[in-house]
């Protein structure tokens, strides 16, 4: 229904962006904490490797931890979808506050891919079809964009997230 990727994310600072893994691997102060089972590709890998080498990366359960321990001081940055993120922002009062103070970053390491909707396969077909037909109806006419235009902040969207037609191939 969309096109997005993850992006590096952290408090705002003034640290220089970063604008490739050899860059943060580079940037050998600044420690990630990822959600453990997520995966954005070979290059998400890669940096997971290599992190783990340095003890630079911690795993957590679930994005609201990963917040908290950016917020806490404890890591310097993560790397998810961005509105993955946010949600869980919306979701804890404890972190809600860091919405506003957010800094994404792409890389090219971490690529573009699909995003949509999963269909329970204890509908019938004729419903699975149905709900198919208009899930895809809203991604071509607009509506799943408009709506994350609404609900997101402008700073996230933009290199995270893209209607279907503004990519036609990714990359």
């Amino acid at each position: 229904m969309i096109h997005n990727r993850a992006n590096l994310i952290s408090i705002a600072s003034n640290r220089p962006d970063i604008t490739s893994v050899k860059e943060l691997i580079e940037k050998t102060k600044l420690r990630l904490v990822l959600v453990r089972g997520y995966d954005y590709g070979p290059g998400y890998q890669d940096l997971i490797t290599e992190l783990s080498k340095q003890k630079r990366v911690f795993f957590e359960a679930e994005p609201n931890s990963v917040a908290r321990m950016l917020k806490a001081g404890a890591a310097d940055l993560t790397i998810m979808t961005p509105y993955i993120f946010i949600g869980a922002l919306k979701e804890d009062p404890r972190v809600e506050d860091l919405i506003n103070k957010i800094r994404y970053e792409a890389i090219p390491e971490i690529p573009w891919s699909d995003s949509g909707a999963y269909l329970s396969k204890s509908l019938s077909e004729e419903d699975m079809g149905n709900l198919r037909k208009l899930l895809e109806r809203s991604a071509k006419s607009g509506a799943i964009w408009k709506s994350f235009q609404q609900y997101y902040p402008a700073d996230m969207l933009r290199d995270s997230i893209r209607p279907l037609e503004a990519t036609a191939s990714p990359q």
